[in-house]
């Protein structure tokens, strides 16, 4: 930790039993993640996109007509007075 401001800032944490490893979190020549493993996971989360999609695709486009503009009476009616 490092004072800073009259606080105390995290700069580092280190510990003996620690599960991150720094070869499966890089994606370089030297990493050893197995990318072909992700496929599935990629597979799964993109399953909601592909569905609403071939749902979207399926039905017509909706298009919005616009809303009639209410009169110049009809909007000073709804006008507050205070």
């Amino acid at each position: 930790m490092t004072p800073h401001g009259g606080r105390a800032v995290v700069t580092g944490r280190k510990a003996d039993e620690s599960l991150y490893d720094f070869d499966l979190a890089a994606y370089d020549s030297g990493d050893t993640f197995d990318r072909s493993e992700a496929q599935g996971f990629i597979e799964i989360f993109g399953l909601s996109s592909k569905v609403a999609a071939r749902r979207d695709l399926a039905q017509p486009p909706l298009v919005r007509q616009p809303s009639p503009r209410p009169s110049a009476a009809g909007r000073r009616a709804h006008i507050p007075t205070f």
